[in-house]
């Protein structure tokens, strides 16, 4: 496992030009989207209502893997690239646009299963700015060494997805 301090996201912007994102976990600019993964709110009451998913850098990292199991055709070391984030849950209320209400996010409590996980960087978007909404202030109750890495005692009770 190697873990590297940055990554760059190459995108073509609104205008059709190409342009790059520099991510980096241990800065401000850490936060990616991604599209949202299609699924039924039916089946899953946490089934997203947004296009897009956000989520936190946390780390990221590549891994050499030599499979050895069942079919393996040579014994060469396959490169997988994984991130490992802290995604951001949307508030449940729908807001349209012409309220002129940016959308709000929140993280899931660390108690819970996702709270974290690990990304295909290929499903990475491009950068995004997560403002906190420092009129609710900071999440209290945990203390600092609940996560670290996390960076936990950092963490907002909303923030707001800049448009």
């Amino acid at each position: 496992l190697y873990q590297h301090d940055i990554m760059n996201i190459h995108f073509t912007s609104y205008d059709g030009r190409r342009q790059q994102d520099v991510v980096n976990p241990k800065t401000c600019r850490r936060d990616v989207m991604c599209l949202a993964e299609e699924s039924d709110s039916e089946v899953s009451p946490r089934a997203p209502k947004h296009r897009l998913s956000y989520y936190r850098i946390l780390g990221i990292y590549h891994v050499n893997v030599v499979y050895q199991g069942r079919g393996t055709l040579d014994r060469k070391p396959r490169c997988f690239d994984l991130l490992w984030v802290r995604p951001f849950k949307p508030f449940k209320d729908e807001r349209a646009w012409s309220d002129q209400q940016l959308d709000r996010l929140e993280f899931y409590p660390l108690e819970d299963p996702n709270t974290i996980d690990f990304l295909d960087p290929a499903d990475v978007l491009r950068a995004c700015h997560i403002i906190p909404r420092f009129s609710l202030g900071q999440v209290e109750g945990r203390a600092p060494e609940y996560s670290r890495i996390a960076r936990a005692d950092e963490d907002w009770n909303e923030y707001f997805i800049n448009r």
